[in-house]
């Protein structure tokens, strides 16, 4: 009985042996057998299944395609801009998180302490306008006006947003719900859009500024959308952008309530709306590099933009309908967009560049190096445009001749 044991315990090792061969043979044969490595084969997973309602869009797999028939060389790119020597001017070194103007001033919410300053346009008269010291401040959406604002905070993995709003010298503020993700405000700033997730569920929501009224606008599974509010009927979301997932555009229509696709899949979707027109851009995989395009606010006609330029680093003119500013990178990194951009794995050398949409003309402007502007904002008459460094966050302007 002893033998019988052993001669079977001897069978059983030699066929773990004869799997483990088997097991090696197959790792070699698939990812080593062509010189390279595991890791160097080894490709990114599909997207998840596609959350939104279907309709029409460019196929997307194996990379994005350029409706203008144009390719570039992977790596560095140059845009070839020409800019001239723009009139630039630092008015706040120190961290700032979000900026508007208002009365031939500005007003910016301090990052260190969450506090909101305002200032001339030469950086002189600091005036503090709260009291709130605020640590983990980490982003301000101001409405249009100037009068009010949005802060969001983060202590520990929980994050508040503040509602503010700014009288005279003085500011009084509303914590909105807990849950909160992006908010907006509306064109005329007396109404906030956010989404509210409780639970697998989020919900579009509309208010006042102090989250009176609430209105519910719509519900999904899908909790990840930037708020686009740029007209007053209507209300875009965008998904969260990534060059490895489809991005899509939607717009709800807040006299009907009909929710309806304007753009998408797109790999890595960024957009910037101003009805009638649209700026996007999509994630160019196989060259390393973004697309932009341009179309009508309904998803409709879409061409080339003479640049590349994400639209979030664009502000539209509120005096020429067809007038758009954006930050365009002197030269473009060959990466992963947005993604490597947004985790500050690469970062641009941008110039301001008016671009008129309709005849395509384009004026560009160079910024100090190594500045990669965001949130771009203009005076009430456009002859200065600011924005913020991302990467120290100081806040900047540049004269428009």
């Amino acid at each position: 009985m002893q033998e019988l044991l052993t001669t079977k315990r001897i069978i059983i090792a030699l066929a773990i042996l004869f799997v483990l061969f088997f097991v090696v043979a197959a790792a070699w044969y698939y990812f080593l057998r062509d010189g390279g490595s595991a890791e160097n084969n080894t490709q990114a997973e599909p997207p998840p299944e596609n959350p939104f309602p279907e309709g029409e869009g460019r196929n997307s797999a194996g990379g994005a395609s350029n409706p203008a028939g144009g390719s570039s060389d992977i790596g560095s790119v140059p845009q070839n801009l020409n800019a001239s020597k723009g009139d630039v001017f630092q008015i706040v070194p120190d961290a700032v998180t979000g900026a508007v103007f208002y009365n031939n001033k500005i007003r910016y919410v301090e990052k260190s302490s969450g506090n909101i300053f305002e200032v001339d346009l030469d950086g002189k008269n600091k005036t503090n306008l709260s009291n709130n010291k605020i640590s983990g401040v980490f982003d301000a959406m101001w409405s249009r006006q100037g009068t009010r604002l949005i802060i969001k905070y983060a202590s520990g993995d929980k994050v508040t947003a503040v509602s503010a709003t700014i009288t005279g010298s003085s500011t009084k503020t509303v914590i909105l719900p807990a849950g909160v993700k992006d908010v907006a405000f509306s064109p005329k700033g007396d109404r906030i859009a956010y989404v509210l997730v409780s639970g697998d569920v989020a919900s579009v929501i509309t208010a006042t500024p102090e989250n009176k009224s609430p209105v519910t606008r719509l519900k999904l599974k899908y909790s990840s959308w930037k708020i686009l509010w740029t007209e007053d009927n209507g209300i875009y979301l965008l998904s969260s952008p990534s060059a490895y997932l489809d991005g899509f555009l939607y717009k709800i229509t807040l006299s009907s309530g009909t929710f309806s696709k304007i753009l998408g899949p797109y790999p890595g979707l960024l957009a910037s709306v101003n009805a009638p027109s649209l700026i996007f851009s999509e994630a160019n995989q196989k060259e390393k590099t973004i697309d932009t395009f341009l179309s009508n606010s309904s998803g409709g006609n879409i061409g080339p933009l003479p640049i590349k330029a994400l639209p979030e680093k664009c502000t539209w003119s509120k005096k020429v309908k067809d007038i758009v500013f954006c930050a365009a990178p002197l030269i473009i990194p060959g990466a992963t967009y947005p993604d490597n951009w947004y985790m500050g794995k690469v970062s641009f050398g941008d110039a301001a560049v008016k671009i008129n949409i309709a005849s395509r003309a384009i004026n560009s402007f160079l910024l100090p190096e190594s500045t990669d502007a965001i949130k771009l904002f203009l005076s009430a008459d456009e002859t200065n445009l600011f924005f913020i460094n991302k990467d120290d966050e100081s806040l900047w302007r540049l004269r428009i001749p």
